[in-house]
């Protein structure tokens, strides 16, 4: 039986448009293995008509010439490839390099950037197929049609949900999808994580050498207006399934795992049932979580800690309450304050991600933020400037205002170039100055004598966990004495 051959493809990010934070804090520090197209591979799993392969440039990338080779050799049937905006330039390089050494290969590509642009997407020359929003049918339903060879009819495409092509005419067909709402996420198969090394993925602040990604629960109520979560509903899964997928992790030698949810602590009896399962079935590991400053309570915190967590990222934006009741965050800094305070009793870590440069932020402003990271106690923070994305009621507030000209993501979609700058809000505070901004944040935050004191102790008391921490002050330090705009 000749066997459907499938290569799916995570872009570099070599070309990566000019960026809202520095590049030693996405490009060489913190590298996460490419879940959604893992998500997609499990879907074949059993399945003995389909050869599934995951190439993922961010860790394996020699140049295009090397891809092609690679390509070359592999031969596929289907070729799958992640489109994300700020990564897109990249991206369309691998879809030209398809087309020129699998010619005969159909070229499906989905992701964040499809789901904003699917018709765009679609219209180009090297593209095949576009599926836009939660993926996992929809690219098991077009894989299965496309097994039988020829172009499939518009009756069985019309069954593929999330679908965008163009018909024998060049008429763009958009079939809708509505699995966000209506998927129970238990029912999707787990990642195949056989296809990618553990040991390349993770970031400084990890307790262990290999680490693995994993989702509960997907989309995000709030409406922050700065932000590019396409799906406002949320869905999530059981405590048991995510139990159950915790298990298969540490089957792989894996010891570590990054919960990955945008709000993961929205339900918090979910939480609690979450952590008693992984305590109750005696799982033994580190992770780290993501979500909200509230809910959340000293309980919950010990719960947390019990289960094996010793950090937990989340987004503060502001130190100010102005901003933070203008971008609808619906959080006070008394819930801020009263998170960390919970976290230290718990002895959880905290990251603190900041945002500097929202509409009408003055520069006063953006210093309270500042020194309010330093107030709370964050042992890490990530600051970076305001992006204006797509889709967010910012970017189109900045369209409104004049002070983004034109639609420039719009026509990024249309025409990749890599000299495509990223929209800031500067009708208060140029671009330039924002940079200085940014790099004056990091400065004060992780140079001051007490954060290095409190840093220099730590390593002493625990050299074998302090390797990537070095590292990160390395890449940090040397950013900081740039002298360069930008990054």
């Amino acid at each position: 039986m000749k066997k459907t051959k499938i290569l799916l493809i995570y872009p570099p990010d070599h070309n990566q448009v000019d960026s809202q934070t520095p590049n030693f804090a996405h490009q060489e520090l913190v590298i996460y293995p490419p879940l959604g197209l893992l998500y997609l591979a499990g879907m074949f799993r059993g399945d003995p008509t389909v050869d599934i392969k995951v190439v993922d440039c961010q860790v394996d990338f020699k140049g295009f010439d090397d891809l092609a080779r690679l390509i070359k050799a592999e031969n596929p049937d289907i070729v799958g490839v992640t489109l994300i905006s700020n990564m897109l330039f990249d991206a369309y390089e691998i879809l030209k390099v398809v087309k020129k050494t699998a010619p005969f290969a159909r070229l499906v590509v989905g992701g964040p950037h499809v789901t904003l642009y699917p018709e765009i997407v679609a219209s180009s020359d090297l593209v095949d197929f576009a599926i836009f929003g939660d993926g996992e049918y929809g690219f098991k339903q077009l894989v299965d049609v496309l097994k039988e060879g020829s172009f499939p009819s518009k009756d069985l495409l019309a069954k593929v949900p999330g679908l965008t092509y163009k018909d024998e005419n060049k008429k763009i067909v958009k079939i809708p999808n509505h699995l966000h709402d209506a998927t129970d996420l238990d029912q999707i198969p787990f990642p195949d994580r056989t296809l990618v090394d553990p040991a390349v993925y993770g970031n400084p602040g990890n307790k262990s050498q290999t680490a693995a990604t994993i989702i509960t629960s997907r989309g995000c109520p709030y409406k922050c207006n700065f932000c590019d979560i396409p799906h406002k509903e949320y869905n999530f899964r059981t405590a048991a399934n995510v139990a159950d997928e915790i298990e298969e992790i540490l089957s792989l030698g894996i010891n570590e795992i990054n919960v990955m949810d945008d709000t993961f602590n929205l339900r918090r009896q979910r939480i609690v049932d979450i952590c008693n399962e992984i305590i109750d079935r005696k799982l033994k590991f580190n992770w780290v979580g993501r979500g909200r400053v509230y809910p959340f309570d000293e309980e919950l915190a010990m719960l947390l800690k019990k289960s094996g967590c010793y950090r937990f990222h989340i987004g503060i934006e502001s130190g100010s309450k102005e901003i933070l009741a203008d971008i609808g965050k619906k959080i006070s800094l008394k819930q801020i304050r009263n998170f960390f305070k919970f976290c230290r009793k718990a002895k959880i870590d905290v990251l603190a991600y900041f945002i500097l440069g929202f509409p009408d932020e003055t520069e006063e402003q953006i210093q309270e933020s500042i020194d309010f990271s330093k107030e709370i106690g964050c042992k890490y923070a990530y600051f970076s400037i305001l992006s204006l994305f797509p889709g967010t009621p910012v970017y189109e507030l900045g369209k409104t205002k004049n002070v983004v000209q034109g639609d420039p993501w719009l026509e990024f979609a249309k025409n990749p170039v890599k000299d495509f700058k990223i929209p800031f809000w500067t009708e208060t505070i140029s671009r330039d100055r924002l940079f200085e901004i940014l790099r004056e944040a990091y400065t004060q935050f992780y140079f001051s004598p007490k954060y290095l004191g409190q840093r220099v102790i730590e390593v002493l008391r625990s050299p074998k966990h302090t390797g990537g921490m070095v590292k990160a002050g390395m890449a940090m330090a040397k950013y900081v004495v740039s002298n360069k705009k930008g990054f």
